[in-house]
Order: structure tokens, then C-alpha cells, then sequence
């Protein structure tokens, strides 16, 4: 029956995607009528209604792969999660610098869709890989026996691509950005300290894991430094229970094992990065046009750029060429790791003073101080030093440089080692020692970034079920923890009225622990 109500037997046509979109677009115009149309293209009543029901899902569809004009049927995936699951397994692999063939990504293909429970005759077979290759964009797998590109031919083939883009887009230094992460041992002292008790050595090797992940963002001329995000296990540290989250000089998130995940990540981005870029650009009068340059972590993945021109833009695959060009890793990291552990030293010394052994210290040792000592640390790097770590990647762009003239003054290895030298404990102490204890990251918490099938599996699935960990942290109060001098004493008994009343900024309690700061470095040197 045809829209006039006549039985007639019509004509039946395959319309493309395009010609769909283009149909739809007349009846929202108001250029036609939907009679109009029945007549024009000869269709059906209820097909065209089943278009007008099904709008969103074609649109989209066709933003997705509008190059494609000859699609005739949104084609859905028997099992819809198993191409972003394998992608994520694919990128895992490929950071850590292992080569994926055909033949490997079928046989995973075929495990994923079992623990997905998806289709029983799923074979993989080349159509289906070759089309989830288009469709996340990977143009060649490794081979087994073939000849690879060199990480330098990598990294020269990247700042070209990168060169082009900032051209491309007009785009000053203080537009490029970049993050990255790192594990921070907070309670981990140099491996010498000779635990008499059995009772002591367990909680030796327990504080020696004790970690959280920092991740720390800038622009590559340093004229913007976005607060460091501090991942930790605990969602409500004891120590944080009575301090909102806006007065953190960091951005708090927790996740069980302390590491970033994608949903942290997103929400950093979306609450922190994007607010605060765009807050800088409107400052300076520069356009909204920014890139976040990240590695490609699982993490990472997830970005939806969807805020104008604000976008993340992806370092080489390979963890060799990444590791080369990555600007935190060129010094920054180390920076922030020598100002945390002179902080974390310093405590140590005044508590040793006070009659306080290190062990029992260092059990001490709460959320709250880390992520003070660690913004502070983070406050000592300096735009000149962030400057510099950015030399390999924007080698081509040379702006401002007579902040590489500037002085940067910052504490070194052999300050530390003077500072340990002190405790009787680390008396032997050599300075390769102190650097590498500086530069030391937990394996177990680096090695856990690296997701497992059942982790993927839940990422894709959006079933987060992370449970809640018991804050571990002893809660002592600080006036009790400290009984030196009457000035710390003072200041420590200010930061704990103002943490109860609740009414201070995190700028003003900032301050407060810097002071804090100041009067133990002045009572070590003294």
C-alpha cells in the first residue's frame, strides 16, 4: 500500500547512507513534505518512519564514516566490545616493544570474544581484521622477520609530524602540552636500615611499598604548570577526612592499586585540564586551540575530543622512541623526586631528634604530608628547567630563550647524602646509592599499569567494580608526632586548627607547610 492507500505493488530501492541523510535533512527544513517525499523517492510510510525513528543512530553513523557514501545499513558487531578490547590489548603490547602479527592478533581476537562471551563460530578470519584495522586506524602489523624502523628514524618521523601540525594550526609554545606519570615511594628510604626485629622488617618491606602515582602536567615553555593529580588506593584517607578536595593543591582520585585508569584520566581532563587551558588562552588572548601530547597508554586512550580545538595528540608507539622525546622524563620527574625526598629526609632527621626511631616514623608518614611535600617539590621546578625538557621534542621552535640563562637553583644528591649521613643508619652511604634510590620506582606498580585479559574485559564492559581499600594510614595527630622546637611546634598546631575548622584555602595551607618546611631545614643546618 503506498501513502495514498492504494494497493500497488512498489518498486523496492537500496538507499545509501548518504541519500538517507540527505532525506532527513529536507523533512528537518521543512524544504518537503513526508508525503512529498513518499512520492519523490517511493518509499514506504513505515520505512520512512523507521528513518526519522532511527536519526540519531544514522547521523552518527555518518559523522563516524561519512567517506564511505555507498553504506547502505548501519552494520553493528555480533559482539561490539571485543574491537575496543583488542585495541587496548594491541596498544599494551606495542609500548612495551612487542612486535604483533596477524596470526597473534586472531588467536587474541578468538580468546577476548570467549571471555566475552560473544560468538561461538567467531573465527577472525582477514575481512574481520582487516576491517578492524581501518577502523582503529592501524596501517601495518610487525612482522615476523621483517626489517623495522629504527626508534631514530621513529623520532625524526614524529617531530616532522608534530612540526607540521604546530605550523599547521599557528601554534606558540605556551600552546603544547604534555603529561605524563611516575610511582613515588613516599615512605621509602635508601635500602640500609638494619631491622633487628622480624616484627620490624615486615613493616620495613610494607612502607617500602607504599606508594601513589603522580602525574604532572605543563606547557612546554613552563608558563603554565596545572596542579599535579595524585593517584592513591584510598578514596577517604584518614588524613584527608576533614579537608574538601577544592582546597588540595593537587587533584585528588583513588583507585585500588594507585594507578591511572581512563575514567581518572577523562576526568581529569575534562574538570582540570580543558578548564584551566581554556582559562590561560582567554587570559593571554591566544585562540582556543591547544594539544595535550601523551603517550599511548591505556589510560590515555579514552580521551573524546570533544571540546573545540582542545585535543590530545599521541606520542610514537614505540616505548624506546617515546621514552626519548617524553619532556617529563628528561629531567622533570628527577627534579620533583630529589625536592620530595630532601622534604621526606628532613622529617626523618627532626623525628630522629625528637627521639623517634625511622621506622616507626616513616609509619607515620600520611597522605597529607605527601601531597604537600609533593607540590612543593613541584612548585621548585622552575619554567627554565621545564623549558629545556622539551628541547628534543620542539627542536624547531625557539622561543623565549633567554630563559635558558636563568638561574635554577635546586637541591642535589650530595645534599641528601650529607642529610643521611646523619642517621646512623646510612652512615656507609655512597652517592651512586642516594641517586639511585632517587630514581628508584616500585616494578610491582609500574608492571601493574600493564592491564590483564579480566581488567580489559571490565574496562569495556564499564564494570568498575573497584573495591574500597581501608585507608592504612596511622592516624596520628601532628601535635603529637613532633615535640622538637617551639617554632615547628607552633606551626604544626596552626595546621591542625585550621584542618579541623575547616576554613582555610588550599593556597593559605600551602603556605602553611612550606613555613613548616623552612623551619625544619633551618633546624637541620643549625
Amino acid at each position: 500500500m503506498d501513502c495514498d492507500g492504494n494497493s500497488t505493488k512498489r518498486k523496492l530501492n537500496n538507499f545509501t547512507l548518504k541519500q538517507k541523510i540527505d532525506i532527513l535533512n529536507n523533512i528537518k527544513c521543512g524544504n518537503k513534505s513526508r508525503y512529498a517525499i513518499c512520492q519523490e523517492y517511493n518509499i514506504g510510510e513505515s520505512t520512512l518512519r523507521k528513518w526519522i525513528h532511527d536519526e540519531d543512530k544514522l547521523r552518527e553513523f555518518w559523522s563516524k564514516n561519512n567517506t564511505c557514501s555507498s553504506h547502505k545499513k548501519i552494520r553493528t558487531e555480533d559482539n561490539p566490545h571485543l574491537g575496543e578490547a583488542l585495541f587496548i590489548w594491541y596498544n599494551e603490547n606495542r609500548i612495551l616493544g612487542i612486535p604483533i602479527t596477524g596470526p597473534v592478533l586472531k588467536a587474541k581476537a578468538r580468546i577476548v570474544n570467549r571471555l566475552l562471551d560473544g560468538k561461538k563460530k567467531f573465527s577472525a578470519s582477514n575481512g574481520w581484521l582487516s576491517k578492524w584495522k581501518k577502523r582503529y586506524s592501524i596501517r601495518e602489523l610487525s612482522i615476523s622477520g621483517e626489517k623495522k624502523p629504527s626508534d631514530a628514524n621513529v623520532v625524526e618521523q614524529y617531530i616532522t609530524e608534530l612540526s607540521e601540525i604546530i605550523n599547521r594550526k599557528s601554534l606558540s609554545r605556551c600552546q603544547i602540552f604534555n603529561c605524563d606519570e611516575t610511582i613515588l615511594n613516599y615512605r621509602m628510604l635508601p635500602d640500609r636500615i638494619i631491622a633487628e626485629k622480624i616484627e620490624e622488617q615486615q613493616w620495613l618491606e610494607k612502607i617500602n611499598n607504599e606508594h601513589v602515582t603522580v602525574m604532572a602536567c605543563s606547557n612546554s615553555d613552563g608558563s603554565l604548570k596545572l596542579p599535579l593529580a595524585v593517584i592513591g588506593r584510598s578514596e577517604k584517607p584518614s588524613s584527608l577526612k576533614n579537608i574538601q578536595s577544592s582546597n588540595l593543591p593537587v587533584f585528588y582520585a583513588s583507585q585500588q592499586k594507585a594507578r591511572l585508569n581512563r575514567k581518572i584520566f577523562n576526568e581529569w581532563f575534562e574538570k582540570e585540564f580543558v578548564t584551566r587551558v581554556a582559562g590561560f588562552l582567554t587570559e593571554r588572548n591566544l585562540p582556543m586551540t591547544a594539544i595535550l601530547i601523551v603517550d599511548n597508554a591505556s589510560s590515555h586512550l579514552a580521551i573524546k575530543a570533544s571540546f573545540g580545538d582542545i585535543k590530545t595528540h599521541f606520542l610514537p608507539v614505540s616505548a624506546a622512541a617515546t621514552s626519548l622525546l617524553q619532556p617529563m622524563e628528561q629531567g622533570i620527574f628527577q627534579t620533583l623526586k630529589i625536592h620530595f625526598k630532601h622534604a621526606l629526609v628532613t622529617s626523618v632527621l627532626n623525628a630522629r631528634e625528637d627521639g623517634i626511631d625511622v621506622i616507626r616514623y616513616l609509619r607515620s608518614v600520611n597522605l597529607r604530608e605527601v601531597i604537600h611535600w609533593v607540590n612543593d617539590a613541584w612548585e621548585e621546578i622552575r619554567p627554565s628547567s621545564i623549558s629545556r625538557c622539551w628541547e628534543k621534542l620542539l627542536p624547531v621552535i625557539r622561543e623565549n630563550q633567554n630563559v635558558r640563562n636563568a638561574s635554577s637553583q635546586t637541591i642535589t644528591s650530595s645534599e641528601i647524602l650529607c642529610a643521611l649521613h646523619r642517621i646512623d643508619e646510612f652512615k656507609n652511604l655512597t652517592e651512586n646509592q642516594v641517586d639511585e634510590w632517587i630514581a628508584y620506582e616500585n616494578t610491582e606498580a609500574t608492571s601493574s599499569t600493564i592491564m590483564t585479559d579480566d581488567e580489559i574485559i571490565q574496562m569495556v564492559l564499564c564494570q568498575r567494580n573497584e573495591d574500597e581499600t581501608n585507608d592504612e594510614e596511622i592516624n596520628c595527630e601532628d601535635e603529637n608526632e613532633v615535640t622538637g622546637t617551639d617554632t615547628i611546634n607552633a606551626i604544626n598546631r596552626v595546621i591542625h586548627y585550621f584542618k579541623k575548622s575547616n576554613c582555610i584555602t588550599g593556597l593559605e595551607m600551602c603556605n602553611l607547610y612550606r613555613l613548616k618546611g623552612r623551619a625544619l631545614t633551618i633546624k637541620m643546618k643549625s
